[in-house]
């Protein structure tokens, strides 16, 4: 793929109300729990699933941010990027692995929030991308395009 200037970054407004951070904060404990148990006495080097620093990026920047959002959320630019982005991209398993199914409201809201990132991800790249290396970024494309069909299968 051809490597392509990104455009600046403008702050996120994305809020993410207190009936999803309960689910998002459980997600994340679980998520990072796993980590260390597959990986216990690895080093982040040797065969390891995860990358060292994701842990102290969940542990340290994304969780404190979910645990003071109890009872009044969030907005997105609270979050450090990169583990907002992580988090929005991964709203389907959010979903299947936390919220119940009685819980319509918050399905449905984290559900809006992954459309809404998808398809601003989807939009920026094709933003920046010249009309001669589109087929260079297709996988970009269809990344996002796939992630749209995960969340649209949710129920």
């Amino acid at each position: 793929m051809i490597p392509l200037e990104q455009p600046e970054q403008r702050p996120n407004e994305t809020f993410v109300s207190a009936q999803a951070v309960p689910y998002l904060e459980k997600w994340v404990k679980d998520l990072v729990a796993g980590w260390l148990a597959r990986n216990e006495g690895k080093d982040g080097t040797q065969d390891a699933d995860w990358d060292p620093n994701d842990i102290v990026i969940f542990d340290g920047f994304v969780l404190p941010v979910l645990q003071d959002a109890r009872g009044k959320g969030f907005k997105a630019d609270q979050m450090i990027d990169k583990g907002y982005r992580f988090l929005m991209s991964n709203i389907a398993a959010v979903v299947t692995e936390t919220v119940p199914e009685q819980d319509r409201a918050a399905r449905g809201e984290l559900i809006k929030l992954g459309y809404a990132f998808e398809c601003a991800q989807l939009l920026e790249r094709c933003g920046f991308t010249p009309d001669e290396n589109v087929w260079e970024n297709q996988g970009y494309f269809k990344h996002h395009i796939d992630a749209l069909a995960r969340l649209n299968a949710l129920r």
